[in-house]
């Protein structure tokens, strides 16, 4: 009951203000999902899935009694990942890396990790050739790991120009400036 309440609040309106003004972006719709992965039972596979820019917004609950340090390491699982999608197969129903080593999307590892901690909200923009998954929750898990997840479309305004190039290796001065400081 208490997770559902968490759910109708975080698709208010007034919600949406909050998540407009931390961010930068306005969501104008969304899906929500309250999730539950057990210890030894529950993960999700990474899918694509969003034709555009997606904000995740991710509310996290730890059972009580469970040592955060126990989740904070990443050996029990229950983290969430994002990975940087391979080619046009995107939409593998299950995503496997050979090789994946920690954090780091140049050398073929994670883009994100966030770990599983209690009463947390965690905020990211998703790119729409990233793919998201919660890594299996092991059995030396010292409990359940349960969200709310949003999935919010952003205001076309607010979507990436597309024909704007995120790998500027520019310096920050205006090239075609003539009277520049040379």
């Amino acid at each position: 009951a208490a997770l559902a309440d968490v759910r109708r609040r975080a698709t208010s309106s007034a919600f949406r203000r909050l998540i407009a003004r931390l961010a930068g972006v306005r969501p104008v719709a969304q899906r929500a999902d309250v999730r539950r992965f057990r210890p030894g039972l529950d993960y999700t596979v990474a899918h694509a899935g969003d034709a555009s820019p997606v904000l995740d917004l991710t509310f996290c609950f730890l059972s009580a009694g469970g040592d955060a340090e126990d989740w904070a390491s990443g050996e029990v699982g229950g983290f969430e990942t994002y990975v940087e999608a391979e080619g046009d197969d995107a939409d593998a129903a299950i995503y496997e890396r050979e090789g994946a080593e920690g954090e780091g999307g140049d050398d073929g590892g994670d883009l994100l990790s966030v770990e599983a901690q209690h009463n947390t909200l965690s905020i990211v923009l998703r790119d729409p050739g990233t793919l998201r998954f919660v890594k299996f929750v092991s059995t030396d898990a010292p409990g359940s790991r349960w969200d709310v997840e949003l999935v919010c479309d952003l205001h076309p305004d607010d979507l990436p120009d597309p024909d704007a190039s995120g790998d500027d290796d520019s310096d920050g001065s205006d090239d075609d400036d003539p009277g520049g400081d040379a």
